[in-house]
């Protein structure tokens, strides 16, 4: 099993034929289970950026995502640390990336939009770029001297 994840009822790492695979899931009828598929459905626009889905599985209740196993470790955030250079350099290589419009993804404006007291200046977060928003450490792994980018 794997020692951190807030995100998945299933993680672990098999080990197969040809190699490790990473895998996570949550049952069928958990109420999060929705985005297993946004993951599996965004997982090939950021371009090497995310480790690769190798599979997804819908069967005896349960949603599993397969994965590339990456490896590596979580990114240190702590003052000075060498990861957080490799942190920006990945933040830069994602900003550019369009939202792709075949995935249906919130809007900045609608996630930020209860945190503004008056719900006009939510339109600032507008913007059609693909973001990672949740820089929690444990959904940065780092992996032969470069950031990438997980859940």
């Amino acid at each position: 099993m794997v020692s951190a994840g807030y995100n998945s009822e299933i993680a672990a790492r098999l080990h197969v034929t040809g190699g490790t695979v990473f895998v996570k899931g949550l049952s069928q009828d958990h109420p999060r289970v929705w985005t297993q598929q946004r993951e599996a459905d965004i997982n090939p626009h950021p371009g090497g950026l995310a480790p690769a889905l190798r599979w997804h599985v819908r069967r005896a209740g349960w949603d599993l995502l397969g994965f590339e196993d990456l490896g590596g470790r979580h990114a240190d955030y702590s003052p000075g640390s060498p990861d957080l250079e490799l942190v920006l350099e990945v933040m830069w290589r994602l900003a550019p990336l369009a939202a792709p419009s075949s995935v249906e993804l919130k809007t900045m404006p609608g996630r930020m939009s209860g945190y503004v007291d008056d719900p006009e200046e939510a339109r600032l977060f507008s913007g059609a770029h693909l973001l990672h928003t949740d820089w929690n450490p444990h959904n940065v792994l780092i992996v032969d001297g470069m950031a990438r980018l997980v859940d």
